[in-house]
């Protein structure tokens, strides 16, 4: 098994991890601050799904065209999706404070927002440092 397996494993364990740490901290929520929680995040996942799928598209048909390198189009893509994940955290955390939630649940939040993003920017690390040096086959 290689060393970057494991480390995506590793992240993947870590966002459950914290992924169930904020579940806890949402089922000590009032059903009113539930209620708001979920149409804070639905509409910016809205936004993102969209953003996304046009991302998505867009990466299609520069890649069919070949305008760019895939590697450079590949971290062009993540680069992307990590920037737009980014800012969907702001504006939900900065919605979820104008509502007046509980600092002990914006901790949580922003906790399970940054381990998210982390994975996200060590699994961009590693597939640019996997394009660049392809493992060699067995």
């Amino acid at each position: 098994m290689q060393i970057s397996t494991l480390i995506i494993l590793v992240l993947l364990a870590l966002v459950f991890a914290s992924n169930f740490r904020y579940r806890k901290v949402v089922q000590t929520l009032s059903f009113d601050q539930q209620i708001e929680l979920r149409e804070a995040q639905r509409s910016f996942q809205t936004a993102n799904i969209i953003v996304l799928i046009a991302l998505f598209v867009i990466f299609l048909l520069v890649w069919k065209s070949q305008w760019l390198d895939y590697k450079l189009l590949l971290t062009v893509f993540l680069v992307l999706i990590l920037g737009l994940s980014s800012i969907m955290t702001v504006f939900t955390y900065n919605r979820l404070r104008e509502k007046q939630f509980e600092s002990s649940f914006l901790k949580a939040y922003l906790m399970v927002q940054s381990v998210r993003l982390f994975a996200i920017v060590a699994m961009l690390v590693i597939a640019v440092l996997l394009l660049n040096n392809p493992p060699a086959n067995p």
